[in-house]
């Protein structure tokens, strides 16, 4: 059982709505990409999510006060479609509490009609890749051959399965004839590749047209960089999909 707390009150007409799933997965390329779109948007929020089932711990903020794990979802309306980010600080901790969280997802989005749904996940590698590539999977061939004109694989080269929410997210959408892909980024397995987050980002740029300045990704991830750990040099190999 998932509760859900609307930031407002009163529902409204959204135009074209997509909704972007920035949670949680192995390598986190997802959520730092979508944290940072939101900031940089300044979406507000739209409703806080709270599952029945979550890890037995607390967060302490930068005011040194608790916060319960959650997931939240933000809005962004631009003159031709209203935007909808999913982020959040928590794992799911099983297969029923994924499933019953999609569903309820899936329940929300579907009632004020959205065109599509984007997913983030990560093809991690045991070396970190110099030049990270983007796959993209999904629902319907039409969608997912779309995304190939962005500069995105279309051939995963065997991949037989995704693991987490960002596979069965668009899994469980085709059963609601919601349109949906999956964009899988490589990643390392130390620790999350900033430039992997730099590709998902110019992706979302293209297809949303959020005309957001390059240049300010750059700027960022030379932040990243100098706080990114050293990783030891291993052979490349695929250990995770999700």
């Amino acid at each position: 059982m998932w509760n859900i707390r609307y930031a407002k009150e009163k529902k409204e007409v959204f135009k074209n709505p997509i909704l972007v799933d920035g949670l949680l997965d192995y390598g986190n390329i997802g959520k730092i990409a979508v944290d940072y779109i939101i900031k940089l948007l300044k979406a507000e929020k739209f409703c806080e999510l709270y599952p029945s089932s979550i890890p037995n711990l607390i967060f302490i903020n930068d005011e040194n006060l608790i916060e319960l794990p959650m997931i939240e979802m933000f809005c962004k309306k631009m003159e031709d479609k209203t935007l909808f980010f999913l982020t959040g600080d928590t794992h799911l901790l099983d297969d029923e509490t994924s499933y019953e969280f999609c569903d309820t997802i899936l329940e929300v989005v579907q009632e004020f009609k959205a065109q599509e749904i984007i997913t983030i996940g990560s093809i991690t590698l045991q070396q970190p890749p110099k030049n990270p590539k983007v796959y993209c999977t999904g629902n319907k061939k039409e969608n997912v051959e779309l995304y190939s004109s962005y500069g995105v694989n279309t051939d995963l080269h065997g991949v037989s399965s995704i693991i987490g929410i960002s596979g069965l997210l668009t899994g469980l959408a085709g059963r609601r004839k919601i349109p949906s892909v999956s964009l899988l980024a490589e990643t390392s397995e130390d620790s999350p590749s900033i430039e992997s987050v730099y590709s998902i980002i110019e992706i979302l740029n293209k297809r949303l047209n959020l005309e957001l300045d390059p240049k300010e990704f750059s700027k960022e991830i030379e932040i990243l960089k100098k706080i990114k750990p050293e990783q030891d040099k291993k052979d490349p190999d695929v250990s995770y999909i999700g």
